[in-house]
């Protein structure tokens, strides 16, 4: 490969990796996209805030991938313990809508059909990165292009863990269930997000008649539900949503995950700049983690498009973004941190002297006007 001072190495292989080298590549950037392969198609789910659909749009996304997301026009919040909702209602907000849900298969269809042919994708085993103050010289089968910055977008990138970012990692003690049912009955441009002594549940519609569910459980909930047998389950969750919605198939919540949180100090050292997940991991409870990473994205975009940038992995250009990310990223990540902490740490108490504070204190926070106030932005933005 030929020099080119224009030229930017992305590293990752999961979605915002490869948003990022689609993103770059509309901007006039040559693009080396370091990754092993295109994200797998999986029965995972997210949201995605409307502003963000709409950058899809403008990026060229097909029509048939508008076609197959779910509005979301409504989100209740329940204190189960005290009894109490609180809901945001997208007409009483004078907005269209609150999110959109969005299978992954859909979204990896659409990201394949996009992906531009003058990206070059090299195996991340077949190349040597090495970053100085001046580029990142990647080095492939004898071959070496000196990039202005490397991008690194998945949550164990060695780059990160190896140091000069201050990595700060929190293991909340919880783990998640994922799956997804059928319904028959219920209101499915309405979420719902239930918060228990013990958990965390949301209720998360994909489209009419499918409602996926992410469930973060403390230890003792999760040993609770791992002995149940299908029906039991099955039983045990229909009660704890109240029949929100029917239960109209099997349930099946074998993928699971323990939950952290990731901040760096730094989110890039010399020409290294790290997004999405390897820059930050937030607690599922808001469902915002994918939506940081193309925040990540579309800030990089704004950035390049003010003037002629010279030279992306300069030190200066580089500050402009960290300083424009870090108050969107940290009133998140405390915002979550709160509500999280709120349920864990009164249900330890309540397990010590028989006496919670949980729905007191979820009460509290929910009541704040400015938090929903956040809420809202971080749900539409």
């Amino acid at each position: 490969m030929a020099n080119k001072k224009r030229a930017i190495a992305v590293r990752g292989s999961g979605i915002i990796s490869h948003m990022c080298a689609i993103m770059l590549d509309r901007s006039g950037y040559e693009v080396l996209h370091i990754t092993s392969g295109t994200p797998l198609q999986n029965d995972s789910f997210f949201a995605i805030t409307p502003s963000a659909i709409d950058w899809l749009r403008s990026i060229g996304f097909p029509e048939s991938f508008f076609d197959s997301i779910h509005e979301i026009r409504k989100m209740d919040l329940l204190n189960v313990p005290a009894n109490e909702k609180y809901s945001f209602d997208a007409d009483e907000l004078f907005i269209d809508n609150l999110a959109f849900m969005v299978k992954q298969k859909d979204f990896i269809c659409a990201l394949t059909s996009i992906n531009p042919t003058s990206i070059k994708s090299v195996s991340v085993n077949d190349v040597a990165c090495t970053a100085n103050h001046d580029h990142v010289n990647c080095v492939s089968n004898s071959q070496s292009i000196e990039a202005s910055l490397l991008v690194v977008c998945d949550a164990e990138d060695e780059e990160i863990s190896s140091g000069g970012f201050g990595r700060i990692i929190k293991h909340y003690d919880q783990e998640a269930l994922t799956f997804s049912f059928h319904s028959k009955e219920g209101r499915f441009d309405c979420a719902s997000q239930y918060f228990f002594e013990d958990s965390i549940l949301a209720l998360l519609p994909l489209d009419q008649g499918e409602v996926g569910v992410v469930w973060s459980c403390n230890s003792e909930l999760k040993s609770l539900l791992s002995v149940l047998t299908p029906e039991a389950f099955k039983s045990y969750f229909e009660e704890r949503i109240n029949k929100k919605f029917t239960v109209d198939s099997a349930l099946d919540p074998k993928k699971s995950f323990n939950l952290k949180s990731k901040s760096l100090d730094h989110v890039f050292n010399k020409r290294i700049l790290a997004i999405g997940d390897a820059a930050h991991i937030i607690h599922p409870l808001a469902g915002q983690g994918l939506n940081l990473g193309l925040r990540d994205i579309r800030a990089i975009e704004l950035l390049l498009s003010q003037g002629k940038v010279k030279d992306a992995g300069n030190k200066n250009f580089l500050r402009k973004y960290e300083r424009m990310r870090k108050k969107d990223v940290s009133q998140l990540s405390f915002l979550t941190d709160s509500l999280s902490n709120t349920v864990h740490n009164n249900y330890c108490i309540h397990k010590l002297n028989k006496h919670s504070s949980t729905p007191k204190a979820i009460s509290s926070i929910l009541n704040n006007r400015l938090l929903k106030k956040h809420i809202v932005n971080q749900a539409t933005q």
